[in-house]
């Protein structure tokens, strides 16, 4: 297979980075660390889902022989939290806290006569929670759960009376109304608390059931095609959730793994990749392929789109012929704030020249600005070394670096300036890149407030949460 079948991959390297979803767990500091991990916190979670409650109803029955007539009100706030289950897979709930006002008139016609109107006010808070466990491609729904509390208080309570002594049967029934009001107040905060936390849990039973089908779609349609069919992934993701950040991991193994990531106070994601995830992703697609250096930029140009074809990027009409090798076609280094990356070929073929085993070295500086946000810099000049001597081969740089002149010169450039002109309607901050210690951390922080009103109409419309 030629290098011109990575058009179908597109590189997306950065893209799985990017996208896939992931946190602190109390394992054992001896297991391993998984080869690339994502975590996203419970706040940046709940400002792209947080949506306010508002919801009203007139009611005019007959209860017991009165006639209530009442005017409910219902405002609150509801949101997406990450859950920590205990179990293996990624929970999360949806969260409300509402307070209901229900302002009552009822009047009743006793004997002897007698009418009774009382107005009260009854206020309800509720708190809430639907909970669901994202596993094995099934997304399990558990039963909602709601508290309430309610006080009810009596503003207005008039009699009337007519018939003989309408003044003494006025007074008796305001104490008798007043005492039997006293001792049925418990029992009826008792009974509007029941009422409200029987109505709220079956609408939130009952509405999830439509959202739990589309997040069953949603999730199968990313695994397969963005993950399992792709390849990007060497091994398929794991997922995991805590109380403060939901995760997603790719392991080493099939070993128990030591989650390390834990996004705090400003932070709404993290993303972390070890130099064994690059290469195990890589090497599918690059392993013992031949091609020239114009299938390798067609791919990249590709996804970049910032030229018109790939001969821009060529100084000299000589090709260049590589075949990678079978077992590392690419390895990396992350250490000291620098990002090491060996194209191992085989062979290398230009000019009417043939070299044997050769590595090209490319290193990449990456740094973070408070200003601009996490910086990458890409080397100006290009090395190669012969592979068994270590030898710098001098005339190649000079071949190559000719050849590739405007894809070798020195750049700097800002991911968030990126972020800002491919994706400015992602409400977060790459402020942060490190490398040190074979990983490659990129820490991305919360946007202002308003830049997720427009992510949480989408995510409203798309699952009608």
């Amino acid at each position: 297979m030629a290098l011109k079948n990575l058009k179908k991959s597109g590189f997306l390297l950065l893209t799985v980075a990017g996208s896939s979803v992931i946190a602190s767990s109390a394992l054992a500091d001896s297991m391993p660390r998984p080869s690339a991990e994502v975590a996203v916190s419970s706040v940046l979670i709940r400002k792209l889902t947080e949506m306010p409650i508002q919801q009203s109803q007139n009611i005019d029955m007959v209860v017991d022989g009165a006639h209530v007539v009442s005017q409910i009100t219902g405002t609150g706030l509801g949101y997406i939290s990450p859950w920590q289950t205990g179990l293996r897979g990624l929970g999360f709930c949806i969260d409300a806290q509402s307070t209901i006002n229900a302002n009552i008139d009822a009047t009743i016609a006793g004997p002897a006569r007698v009418f009774v109107n009382t107005d009260a006010v009854a206020v309800t808070t509720t708190n809430s929670r639907k909970c669901f466990l994202l596993n094995d491609n099934e997304l399990k729904s558990y039963a909602a759960k709601t508290n309430a509390g309610t006080r009810l208080t009596v503003q207005n309570l008039n009699v009337w009376a007519g018939g003989l002594f309408p003044r003494l049967k006025t007074r008796i029934g305001i104490r008798k109304a007043q005492k039997e009001i006293a001792a049925r107040i418990p029992q009826q905060e008792a009974e509007i608390s029941a009422q409200a936390v029987q109505t709220i849990n079956s609408m939130l039973d009952q509405k999830t059931v439509d959202l739990k089908r589309k997040v069953d779609h949603e999730w199968n349609t990313w695994v397969a095609d963005a993950t399992i069919k792709s390849r990007l992934l060497p091994r398929p993701p794991q997922l995991h959730s805590t109380n403060e950040a939901l995760y997603v991991y790719v392991p080493t193994d099939t070993k128990q793994h030591q989650l390390e990531l834990a996004p705090r106070g400003s932070e709404a994601a993290i993303v972390r990749l070890k130099s064994q995830y690059l290469k195990d992703a890589i090497k599918p697609y690059l392993a013992g392929q031949t091609g020239s250096d114009i299938d390798l930029l067609s791919a990249l140009v590709k996804q970049e789109g910032d030229f018109a074809s790939p001969e821009e990027l060529l100084g000299t009409p000589d090709e260049i012929l590589v075949r990678f090798n079978r077992d590392l076609p690419v390895d990396f280094t992350f250490d000291d704030g620098v990002i090491t990356a060996i194209l191992r070929f085989d062979s290398l073929k230009t000019n009417g020249q043939e070299f044997g085993a050769v590595d090209m070295v490319f290193p990449v500086r990456v740094s973070s600005d408070p200003v601009r946000g996490a910086l990458v810099e890409i080397p100006e000049t290009l090395s190669f070394k012969d592979r068994a001597t270590g030898a710098a081969l001098t005339e190649l740089n000079e071949i190559c670096s000719a050849r590739w002149s405007v894809v070798a010169t020195t750049r700097q450039f800002s991911l968030e300036e990126i972020r800002k002109q491919k994706a400015a309607w992602l409400p977060v901050r790459f402020m942060s890149l490190i490398a040190d210690n074979d990983a490659l951390t990129l820490t991305a922080t919360n946007g202002q407030e308003s830049e997720f009103a427009a992510i949480r109409r989408n995510l409203t419309d798309k699952f009608k949460l």
